[in-house]
């Protein structure tokens, strides 16, 4: 099931309080043409409009909440609370940022889910078509088998062959609506062979072998991008920490001023040191190519 992040109340309730921003939803929805995209190569089961009312509902009930419960902290610790409340409007539209690009966030997983899981869907599919399985009985066991979302995928297609549909027909509905680009052309090249009459082992031999040029040619890309990257996480998270340690230490020895505010400046250290691991493990994640 689907889940809107970041909803404090149920959302039944959120649901129906969003009715009264679906002209707003349709509004936002008609100018960010490729919002609604996202809602269907990620099968959401929730229309864009009704979304981005839910959004703005979330946004407002978040707002109401969190704006009660910090006045009341900021009166009871005789805090400023017109501070506590800024600062409540600045996390409730991050809150709602966030919700926004869920579905963008969603489409992403699903195109790294698909291209990693793409490349033994295939060949496995080779060694079935050349052992002299069918066409069909081939593409029902991948879809039986465990590669998530290519799983998915091919049941999709075969659930509309099994139907009645053409098994182009079928293939094509599901490579239009599907967000990678490697599975699409994969799947393009695939209707093309059957198009033409051609052997479909044959054609799937050539499509493994253009995705492994492919892999090749991002590993070497992503190798080049590393070299930088590993130099930065040297120089800011191990070399710039060691040297500013150093530097306090030695000079708390010798400055009274500072008094006990070294201890301070260590700890400011060490959360940026993290905070910068952090940063580095994620820009090392999301670099990574999604044929590995």
């Amino acid at each position: 099931m689907f889940k809107i992040p970041f909803l404090i109340l149920p959302y039944k309730i959120v649901d129906r309080l969003s009715n009264i921003f679906l002209n707003f939803g349709r509004s936002v929805v008609a100018k960010q043409k490729n919002f609604s995209l996202y809602f269907l190569q990620a099968d959401i089961p929730i229309k864009p409009e009704k979304y981005v009312a839910i959004g703005v509902a979330s946004a407002i009930v978040n707002f109401l909440i969190f704006s009660i419960f910090t006045i009341i902290l900021a009166i009871l610790g005789k805090s400023q609370w017109l501070y506590v409340l800024i600062a409540s409007v600045i996390v409730v539209f991050f809150m709602y940022m966030q919700q926004m690009s869920y579905p963008k966030l969603v489409v992403s997983k699903k195109v790294r889910n698909i291209e990693a899981n793409l490349l033994p869907a295939l060949r496995a599919m080779t060694v079935q078509l050349t052992a002299g399985v069918t066409f069909f009985n081939a593409l029902k066991n991948i879809a039986k088998s465990n590669y998530s979302v290519i799983s998915d995928e091919f049941q999709k297609a075969i659930n509309a062959m099994e139907s009645g549909t053409p098994a182009i027909e079928a293939l094509e509905r599901v490579s239009r609506d599907n967000p990678s680009l490697f599975f699409r052309r994969a799947i393009w090249q695939i209707i093309t062979g059957m198009q033409v009459g051609a052997d479909i082992s044959g054609v799937l031999r050539e499509i493994v072998k253009s995705l492994i040029q492919e892999q090749v040619t991002e590993i070497q890309t992503y190798g080049g991008k590393l070299s930088p990257l590993s130099m930065f996480y040297m120089v800011i998270a191990i070399i710039f920490p060691a040297l500013g340690i150093t530097f306090v230490l030695v000079l708390s020895t010798f400055v009274q001023a500072l008094g006990d505010n070294y201890k301070t400046i260590l700890f400011v250290i060490m959360g940026t040191v993290i905070f910068l691991q952090i940063i580095f493990l994620g820009m090392i994640k999301s670099g990574r190519p999604p044929l590995l």
